[in-house]
């Protein structure tokens, strides 16, 4: 293996342990390090969203054509990946929605993990990221 092959191996690697430990990236995915002493994986997170309209919150099921979406924002929550989905699902709530219906003002994304308590190991959720994009900025 040659020096640069060895230098960039490290670089990645610390990347990762820095995004597992500081970001919201799931140590399942990309975080790599530690993987198997965390309970922290994008099957026991989930996500939530929301349409927002004057005078109500409408939480959404959202549909199976944009679960790899969903999949992808779980895993790692970033800004820029939870903006793309509020965009997707402010297209599908639009051709979706009831002519009748007061119009969108927002999206709005959370995402939460399983917390387990050191003592009693009961569980509860804890959100590490969300974004409320404004109809029309999505």
């Amino acid at each position: 293996m040659t020096h640069e092959r060895v230098r960039t191996w490290a670089a990645r690697a610390t990347a990762q342990i820095v995004a597992a430990k500081t970001g919201p990236i799931s140590p399942w995915l990309g975080g790599g390090f530690g993987m198997f002493s965390t309970t922290d994986s994008p099957a026991r997170r989930h996500l939530h969203a929301v349409a927002l309209r004057e005078g109500l919150r409408e939480e959404l099921e959202l549909p199976d054509e944009l679960s790899l979406s969903v999949r992808k924002a779980q895993s790692f929550p970033s800004q820029r990946r939870l903006r793309a989905l509020a965009h997707k699902i402010a297209l599908w709530v639009r051709e979706t929605d009831d002519p009748n219906a007061a119009p969108l003002e927002a999206i709005e994304i959370s995402v939460y993990r399983v917390h387990f308590d050191r003592d009693t190991l009961a569980p509860s959720t804890e959100p590490i990221a969300s974004l409320r994009v404004p109809a029309g900025e999505e």
